[in-house]
C-alpha cells in the first residue's frame, strides 16, 4: 500500500483542532472589539490619557467589551468542540459578523438618533454569539460525520 502525502493544509487541519480553532477566533475577535471600544467616539482625544494608577476604569471599560467573548468562547469551546469542523468554520463566519456589527456600532459609524450604550452592545454581543453557537450546534449534531 502507498500512503498518500498530506497537503499542507490538511496537516494544519489537523494540528488545529476545534477548541484551538475557536480560542483564536475568540482572542482575536476580543482584541478587535477592545481596540473598536477604546477608539469609539468621545474616548478618543490628541493626547493620550493619563490614568492614575488607582483608577480601576480601564479594566472595566476593556473587561465590558472583552466580557462576551470570554462568555462565548466558555459555552462555543464546550459545545462546538466535539461537533463537526463545519459546525466550528460556520460559528466563526457568524462571530466575524457579530464582531463587525459590534465594531459598526461602537465607532457609530451609522447614523442612529440616539446613540446606543456600550454595555447594550456587549450584551447584544453575548445574546448573539451564543445564539451563533446554539444554531451551529443546531445544524450540526454531536453524531455528524467528519
Amino acid at each position: 500500500m502507498t500512503s498518500k502525502h498530506k497537503t499542507a493544509g490538511e496537516f494544519a487541519d489537523e494540528f488545529i483542532s476545534n477548541p484551538r480553532r475557536l480560542a483564536i477566533a475568540h482572542i482575536l475577535f476580543g482584541f478587535i472589539a477592545a481596540f473598536a471600544y477604546w477608539a469609539r467616539p468621545g474616548t478618543f482625544t490628541p493626547r493620550l490619557p493619563v490614568f492614575v494608577h488607582r483608577d480601576v476604569t480601564p479594566i472595566l471599560l476593556t473587561f465590558v467589551a472583552w466580557c462576551p467573548y470570554v462568555i462565548s468562547a466558555t459555552v462555543s469551546r464546550r459545545v462546538l468542540g466535539v461537533r463537526d469542523k463545519k459546525a466550528t468554520i460556520f460559528f466563526i463566519v457568524l462571530a466575524t459578523a457579530i464582531t463587525a456589527t459590534s465594531v459598526v456600532m461602537y465607532l457609530d459609524l451609522i447614523a442612529i438618533k440616539q446613540l446606543v450604550s456600550p454595555i447594550v452592545v456587549s450584551v447584544g454581543v453575548a445574546v448573539a454569539l451564543l445564539s451563533a453557537c446554539g444554531l451551529s450546534a443546531f445544524i450540526w449534531p454531536n453524531d455528524a460525520p467528519e
